[in-house]
């Protein structure tokens, strides 16, 4: 096992937060999206099975 620094640590826990809230907003803001009777609905490009396999991945 390879040995780290507290500081180290640290910095790898808020890139993991910062990741898991990026992709949780993501996610939030794409769910769901409005569109008119009659018009073609723009929906949003997001891949949720590859989003859900990142979030177990960043869970374990």
């Amino acid at each position: 096992m390879k040995k780290m620094t507290s500081a180290y640590a640290n910095k790898l826990l808020r890139q993991l937060r910062e990741d898991k809230e990026y992709f949780l907003n993501k996610e939030e803001v794409s769910a769901t999206y409005v569109a008119a009777v009659g018009e073609e609905p723009i929906i949003p490009e997001f891949d949720y099975r590859k989003n859900a396999v990142q979030k177990y991945l960043m869970v374990k």
